[in-house]
């Protein structure tokens, strides 16, 4: 039904100085509305009731009732009723904004409000206002001139906002993240372990703390890296407690030489 009326009204747009008046477009439609089932029973009617029996002239009503009486016949009533009611909760909420607009806008035109009537521009900037956050309608309130009408709150709502994101954006890459240099807990890359200290054996030999001119020394005159005597080997040693084996690791192999 909205696509019949739309092709019809850019038909007159088109072939403006074709229609003179209403009746001409009145006229023009009826002869366009289908003669069956019940848009038939309707244009009958129609032609009835605005018809005068004495003349049998054809007299309809201005192009403004005729739509009104259109719409009542065939329009979806309940659908415009449901837009109306889906508007009055629409808002922006964490929508884009340009996506906020086109909903409003969509949910604006299946509640066949006029945009461009002085009464349906204030009403639907009331509407679009109330869903907007409260920075963005303070920031079209301030301005100077403030926005008269739906498509100039439009535009500054999305000028806004775009705006205030790119802000954002920048401000939150400024922002860098500083490193945590210090820990409580040493870090070591790879297999590397810490150290531990062992308590030294009592029974072992002080070969690791000679000197390579002192060991070469022992070997050469047969000390015992024991007791640091000659004539006699550590594993002889009468000096060395009971129950020890034989030295291990370098003194072992000193022993060997």
């Amino acid at each position: 039904m909205q696509n019949f009326i739309n092709q019809c009204n850019s038909w007159f747009t088109m072939y403006e100085t074709s229609f003179q008046n209403d009746i001409q477009r009145v006229i023009f439609i009826l002869s366009y509305i289908s003669g069956k089932g019940k848009t038939g029973q309707w244009k009958q009617n129609y032609h009835r009731v605005h018809t005068d029996p004495t003349t049998r002239r054809f007299f309809p009503p201005s192009l403004v009732q005729f739509d009104a009486d259109f719409q009542k016949a065939f329009g979806a009533v309940q659908e415009i009723q449901k837009a109306r009611r889906q508007i009055l909760k629409l808002e922006q909420d964490k929508k884009d904004i340009d996506d906020y607009i086109t909903e409003f806008n969509n949910m604006a035109g299946k509640a066949q409000y006029d945009r461009y009537s002085p009464d349906g521009n204030a009403l639907l900037i009331t509407l679009f206002e109330k869903g907007l956050p409260d920075h963005t309608t303070r920031y079209i309130i301030g301005m100077r001139p403030m926005p008269d009408n739906i498509d100039a709150w439009q535009e500054a709502a999305s000028y806004y906002e775009n705006t205030y994101k790119i802000f954002l954006r920048r401000d939150k890459g400024a922002q860098v993240k500083k490193k945590d240099w210090w820990s409580s807990t040493p870090r070591h890359s790879g297999n590397t372990t810490i150290p531990t200290s062992t308590s030294k054996d009592p029974n072992a030999m002080d070969i690791d703390r000679l000197t390579a001119e002192e060991r070469q020394d022992h070997i050469t005159k047969g000390k015992c890296f024991n007791c640091h005597q000659p004539g006699h080997l550590s594993r002889n040693c009468p000096k060395r407690k009971k129950g020890t084996g034989r030295p291990k690791g370098k003194a072992r192999k000193a022993e060997e030489d």
